[in-house]
């Protein structure tokens, strides 16, 4: 076992300046994981100019498509009144589309990884456009219910695409920034949407906010397909940075992986296979094509991955991301699912334009908790790695968990407590804010520990993940208008506070026992990575 390298543990600095991989250029002794090929189309080649905007798109993508599937909830007192449809079956509505998220993923993430992530996102949203403006039709709980399954059949995308994007174009020390960028637009979206939305609901009626959103998500969707750039690469020749040595392939019989002895670099040679080939840069147009993007000699996995997500639980990472950041999905549908509720009735009966600016407190929420958990937390894995001898274990992102492990609690007792006890709307936002940063920073942590875990399967175990976190999320998205009207605001909420700790304290045990997890699963995990044939994120 000694000699089968360790799935996560990278050699991420260079200490003694002996490694022959190739560096960052700010930072000269960050090793680049994975390694940039010679081919200038390779994403991790690209300019930084090109990054960034590749980026941007991404995080609009992302950030617009969260606000469209999302605007509704500040009229939800309004959509009741008018159609007769209850809240409790309106959440029950949005439970559906986050279970339909999750499974989705079986369908359109094959398609990402095997056709590419552009035309993936260009349809996905395009056609999820048409069906927000349908819900602005709906009359019956029927036509709602079988709104948000289509929305979460065609754009469940929303819960992996970007994240596979980010293993495609970012190195290993730059991940937890975008992860944290990325979850700043998904749940910035989601909470910025509903702020003109009341406003438009009580000036030209609710049905008015998604034929807005329609019109919004053509003009996105048009800028996606002229911006969004293709970031599906294939890397033929992998140099693994486990403990900075290359891999080779798994003996015959699948119970060990040969590697090089010690900690020794592998040599020039060995990184850079390419040598002598030439490469032509597609211009802007050929970039514009939505097919024939595959690599030929990129394998076809789509037929092999409706099982593998399944087959992915059995590796603890996986399950532990899975559960935290369906812990955080279920706190979100708590949330989401209660503010109408709360602000809309007695004693601050809120309109439903004031109702969308307590979401303004979610939005501060976020930005912090994706600060945290995004560009400060590099920092700390970064630190860490230098204090261990260069290496980097997925682990070390896991100390910013001490934040939510505190807040949590706080934002929920400070809102739904002081929610069933009459407290100023003041002290309410205040506990929104800080719950919802709680929230985030679970979920960028989450994702980030995966990936860092299981670089070569990235794609693959989010949707293991996604899965794990939707079933998690429709549970408590179609159980929370009961659980309030049961136990009530005070216990509803002390009840989630006490789950959220227990959740976020499994990042503590992880720390303890990850990499012995890790370890103990490493002979399957290169037998799998060989089976299927992948390749480094």
């Amino acid at each position: 076992m000694e000699d089968i390298p360790i799935p996560g543990t990278v050699r991420l600095v260079d200490l003694e300046g002996t490694s022959n991989l190739r560096h960052g250029k700010d930072q000269r002794d960050i090793i680049l994981i994975p390694q940039p090929t010679n081919d200038p189309n390779d994403p991790l080649n690209w300019s930084p100019m090109r990054r960034l905007n590749s980026s941007i798109w991404q995080m609009m993508w992302a950030f617009f498509g969260a606000a469209f599937i999302n605007g509704l909830s500040p009229a939800y007192l309004l959509i009741q009144e008018e159609t007769g449809i209850s809240l409790a079956d309106l959440n029950t509505g949005n439970g559906l589309m986050y279970l339909f998220f999750g499974f989705g993923n079986l369908l359109t993430q094959p398609l990402a990884l095997n056709f590419g992530r552009r035309p993936a996102a260009v349809f996905s949203l395009l056609i999820t456009s048409f069906l927000v403006l349908w819900a602005s039709f709906m009359k019956t709980s029927a036509e709602w219910y079988a709104n948000r399954i289509l929305i979460g059949i065609f754009f469940s995308g929303i819960e992996s695409l970007i994240e596979l994007c980010i293993t495609d174009t970012k190195f290993t020390h730059e991940r937890g920034f975008h992860m944290g960028f990325y979850n700043w637009s998904l749940f910035g979206g989601a909470f910025l949407a509903p702020i003109p939305a009341g406003f438009l609901a009580d000036a030209a009626g609710w049905r008015w906010i998604n034929r807005m959103y329609f019109i919004v998500g053509i003009v996105v969707t048009i800028g996606v397909f002229l911006f969004f750039e293709e970031t599906m690469f294939y890397r033929p020749a992998t140099v693994d940075e486990f403990l900075g040595m290359h891999l080779s392939t798994a003996k015959e019989d699948g119970n060990a992986v040969d590697k090089k002895d010690g900690n020794e670099s592998p040599s020039g040679e060995d990184i850079l296979e390419e040598v002598g080939e030439s490469y032509e840069v597609r211009p802007y147009l050929q970039r514009l094509k939505l097919w024939g993007l595959r690599d030929p000699r990129q394998p076809n996995t789509f037929f092999k991955f409706f099982f593998l997500p399944f087959n992915l639980m059995r590796y603890p990472g996986i399950v532990f991301s899975g559960l935290l950041v369906g812990g955080v999905l279920a706190w979100y549908n708590v949330l989401i699912g209660t503010i109408t509720m709360v602000f809309g009735g007695a004693p601050y009966n809120f309109s439903a334009n004031m109702i969308g600016l307590t979401y303004l407190a979610c939005v501060l929420g976020t930005t912090f908790g994706c600060i945290f958990a995004g560009w400060f937390n590099d920092l700390m894995a970064t630190f860490i790695a230098r204090k261990s001898n260069g290496f980097k274990e997925p682990e070390a992102r896991l100390w910013a968990a001490a934040i939510p492990l505190i807040l949590h609690p706080a934002g929920c007792v400070l809102y739904g407590v002081g929610a069933a006890h009459g407290v100023h709307w003041v002290g309410l936002c205040f506990g929104l804010g800080i719950t919802t940063l709680g929230i985030v920073m679970g979920s960028t942590l989450a994702l980030s520990y995966c990936i860092d875990c299981y670089k070569e399967i990235a794609g693959e175990a989010i949707v293991t993940v996604i899965i794990i976190r939707n079933c998690m999320g429709f549970a408590f998205g179609y159980a929370v208008t009961p659980m309030v009207t049961n136990l009530g605001l005070q216990n509803s909420f002390l009840l989630v506070a006490f789950l959220g700790m227990g959740l976020t304290g499994l990042c503590f045990v992880m720390i303890a026992v990850g990499k012995k997890m890790r370890k103990a699963t490493a002979v399957s995990y290169w037998k799998l990575v060989e089976e299927h044939g992948f390749r480094a994120h």
